[in-house]
């Protein structure tokens, strides 16, 4: 077997390229992300939240839910103000991408959770809303959401801790 360099990344089979160009590519996709969160939390400040979301159409899910789900808080962050615009499908999916974003993210997820009634229902999101097959492997999500919940130690998430714990145990 070739040993690479050590400023070498091997990708695939027999293809290399520099390491600080991986690494740059991730910055850059993770600044690319961090624009549009600003860009969407602009758009929330100045125009109605639901004229917001209804412009995103059949791509809402695409183009905003599937940050959330990969647990960016930039994204997580706006779901409060991206709830006061959904309606009943877009709904399901604010839910469903921060249930994803639970076990990665679990700070970020219940500092924008509530008690009331809606998307960011803390019961909702922690009752593992997810649509048939679309996880594997529940009891694998379960064990890591749980474990990712109780280790958050912040003393202003307590309660919404524990009613998203209670959730995941059901």
């Amino acid at each position: 077997m070739t040993r690479l360099p050590t400023f070498m990344l091997a990708i695939g089979l027999g293809f290399a390229c520099p390491l600080n160009a991986v690494a740059g590519q991730i910055t850059t996709t993770a600044n690319a992300s961090q624009r549009q969160a600003q860009q969407l939390a602009r758009r929330l400040a100045e125009e109605p939240a639901r004229d917001v979301v209804q412009s995103y159409g059949d791509h809402f899910e695409g183009a905003v839910l599937s940050h959330l789900e990969r647990g960016e808080t930039d994204w997580i962050a706006l779901a409060p103000k991206l709830a006061a615009g959904t309606d009943a499908g877009t709904s399901e999916g604010l839910s469903t991408a921060l249930a994803y974003a639970l076990p990665l993210q679990p700070v970020a997820v219940l500092a924008v959770l509530s008690k009331r009634s809606g998307p960011l229902d803390a019961e909702r999101v922690c009752s593992i809303p997810f649509i048939e097959d679309s996880v594997k492997d529940i009891k694998s999500y379960q064990r890591r959401a749980i474990q990712a919940v109780s280790e958050v130690r912040d003393t202003g998430l307590q309660q919404v801790r524990e009613i998203c714990l209670q959730a995941l145990r059901f």
